[in-house]
């Protein structure tokens, strides 16, 4: 983990140096990677808009 907040693994699952959204890496240069108003360190499915942060939301 670096300054940013966000598990290395997350940036980039495949070590190739780019962001990929099908991925569903987390993108460490925006704060809010899926718009639901959680931002991705602390959000349960950076990639899925859940505002209301439901565990089961991530698994649809």
């Amino acid at each position: 983990m670096k300054r940013d907040g966000i598990p290395d693994g997350q940036e980039d699952k495949n070590n190739n140096g780019i962001w990929e959204y099908d991925l569903k890496e987390i993108n460490p240069l925006k704060a809010d990677s899926d718009g639901d108003g959680v931002n991705d360190n602390v959000d349960n499915c950076p990639t899925l808009a859940n505002s209301g942060q439901e565990p089961w939301f991530c698994s649809l």
